[in-house]
């Protein structure tokens, strides 16, 4: 019995990819200094001071005081398809807009419907210190057994937790599902959401196989 041998290793399929862009220095400067300046009426806005959460108009990306931020997601959104080998399909930015979080707010569990990718970028945070992004598991049936696990990794765990640090841009699948915890800096938590999809979708809908010559 004790003479039996044999080998294995460990495939992983149907991974989910969660992609992290982070600006250098002077990128940053450049990108936090065009989104603060389009943000301001907002931030500054005396009839929105008392209010936890306040979103910006979602056209962000198209107007032109905010072409070198809109250049840099669609930079960040081609890398993400580039290494899924989507790079050759068409794609837009449809929808962008800001963030403005203030203590003691938090986001609850959603995905973003109708895109195929979605991103958010931070541009002032706590510091990682509790500003954070948390993705659950896709997979339902995960969660009917949950044994404990003598170590925690990306291998037995039912969700993702990231930190919200300034300067990176995180992207997802936009179908799925994450929150963002409770704020707790004094501090504004500012960011950019954005969604994005491929612009010739009934091309990609034909059936993607030939027919059978006789």
């Amino acid at each position: 019995m004790k003479n039996i041998k044999f080998s294995s290793q460990a495939d992983q399929w149907f991974p989910t990819t969660i992609w992290t862009s982070v600006l250098e220095p002077d990128s940053k400067s450049k990108i936090n200094e065009e989104i603060l300046k389009c943000l301001n009426p907002y931030i500054e806005n005396s009839d929105l001071k008392n209010i936890n959460y306040v979103v910006t108009d979602t056209d962000l990306h198209t107007k032109k005081n905010f072409k070198l931020t809109t250049f840099f997601l669609n930079r960040v959104v081609f890398e993400y398809l580039k290494f899924l080998k989507l790079e050759h399909h068409d794609f837009e930015i449809t929808g962008c807009w800001g963030n403005i979080t203030r203590q003691n707010f938090s986001h609850t569990n959603h995905s973003h419907q109708n895109n195929f990718v979605s991103g958010v970028y931070y541009v002032q945070t706590d510091k990682g210190k509790t500003d954070k992004i948390h993705f659950n598991d896709p997979r339902e049936q995960n969660k009917v057994l949950v044994p404990i696990p003598s170590v925690n990794t990306r291998n037995n765990t039912n969700g993702a937790m990231l930190d919200a640090k300034e300067g990176s841009v995180i992207l997802f699948p936009s179908w799925l599902r994450h929150e963002v915890p409770v704020h707790t800096s004094n501090d504004n938590r500012i960011s950019i959401a954005f969604n994005a999809m491929f612009t010739n979708i009934e091309n990609m809908s034909k059936p993607g196989f030939s027919p059978t010559k006789k």
